[in-house]
């Protein structure tokens, strides 16, 4: 009898064992860890002329007076220019001399009517566009060609990819059923998948479509990920493929708006807004992006906004407060809309680009700037692109 004993106690700590097990693998980033905490407040204050090497400036669709008004992401591979906007409800495509080539929304082929986010799959050199949160739309990287559909498996707003078939998709809080913001999957049905980060139920949140949430180092295979309500950045390596840990911790002192400061039953909308414009907290992170062995993300905190620039090896943070030259951008969802290995991508209205050099009346720090504006005219109706290459 006792025996017997034994073996149904050993038989049901095995089982306790693999429950235990198993919640672990689908949960990793819950488990303890000495995280490293940075110190944002601490940052010190330089010109963001202090990290350029350089810029260059490409006029977008002035052959065709295309101005963008709201850029979410913009991507640059091989001859093309990529601009997405969830504004406006499509991607613009233009070739690397700024000519206007081509548009994605609901009237073009595969009819995208609500893009969420855009992608250039480099292993099967393919154009995605993930389309009402549920589907994968395929094009040539021109455009020109919609190649079909993956439907998908969970509900999606932005997404990276890790391996050929494995990637790391974010649901923006709307998929109910999912008890966790972050999945590593195939694209493909009956996949295994691991999930990350647990959404906290107790409490009425947002639901979210973030301009930037994904900032992908590709030359050391590691993507970085930050979600709204979070002071956590996360880690993932392109070598192990089902895998996310936090990587970093960003300390506020307490003032940054993140979940432990939410209200149970959220917000009213005149209660956000009077919070809004009392600027005890920082409510917005945006522009996360990594170049130059940099994160960089921006801060909105009332009327104040700053930029922080992260350096990954020495974990050392500077800040600062607007662009070269006194330059701000003026686009809503992000002020940098995307980034090349040594880069920061952002747009301009030309006609506002002329209109603060005329009333700082003052000459750029860059001669290529200079030249860009003796091209422009008041009545100029396009976009201009600016590189900025970093040290």
């Amino acid at each position: 009898m006792r025996k017997k004993k034994y073996i149904i106690f050993g038989f049901l700590g095995l089982i306790i064992l693999f429950i235990l097990s198993g919640c672990f693998l689908q949960d990793r980033s819950k488990k303890t860890i000495n995280l490293e905490s940075i110190e944002i407040y601490k940052a010190k204050e330089i010109h963001f002329q202090d990290l350029l090497k350089g810029v260059t400036c490409i006029e977008l669709g002035k052959n065709t007076n295309t101005c963008i008004s709201d850029s979410w992401k913009i991507d640059v591979y091989k001859n093309y220019i990529y601009i997405y906007s969830l504004t406006s409800l499509d991607i613009l495509i233009f070739d690397k001399k700024g000519k206007y080539t081509n548009t994605i929304d609901a009237q073009s082929k595969g009819k995208v009517e609500y893009p969420v986010d855009l992608y250039i799959n480099k292993k099967s050199q393919e154009l995605w566009v993930i389309d009402k949160r549920s589907i994968i739309k395929r094009y040539s990287l021109s455009g020109e060609e919609y190649l079909g559909n993956i439907p998908l498996t969970y509900q999606t707003v932005a997404f990276e990819q890790l391996t050929d078939s494995i990637f790391i998709i974010y649901d923006g809080n709307f998929d109910k059923n999912i008890p966790w913001h972050i999945a590593i999957t195939s694209v493909t049905k009956n996949s295994k998948t691991s999930f990350y980060i647990h959404k906290d139920n107790s409490k009425k949140t947002n639901c979210y479509i973030p301009a930037t949430l994904f900032a992908a180092d590709e030359k050391n295979s590691v993507i970085y990920t930050k979600l709204p309500l979070n002071d956590t950045i996360y880690i993932s390596n392109y070598s192990n493929n089902l895998f996310l840990e936090p990587f970093l911790q960003l300390n506020f002192k307490g003032k940054y708006l993140d979940l432990n400061k939410w209200p149970k039953k959220g917000f009213t909308d005149r209660s956000y807004a009077e919070m809004l414009k009392s600027g005890k907290y920082i409510t917005r992170i945006s522009s996360f992006s990594f170049a130059s062995s940099k994160l960089f993300f921006r801060t909105k905190k009332g009327e104040e906004k700053m930029y922080y620039a992260l350096d990954i090896e020495s974990k050392s943070i500077v800040k600062f407060k607007k662009l070269f030259d006194e330059l701000e951008t003026e686009t809503p969802a992000t002020s940098i809309q995307g980034s090349g290995e040594n880069s920061l991508y952002f747009i301009f209205d030309a006609k506002s680009l002329l209109e603060h050099y005329k009333s700082t009346q003052k000459k750029s720090e860059f001669e290529v700037i200079n030249k860009l504006l003796k091209r422009l005219n008041s009545t100029d109706n396009h976009s201009v692109l600016i590189v900025c290459t970093l040290k």
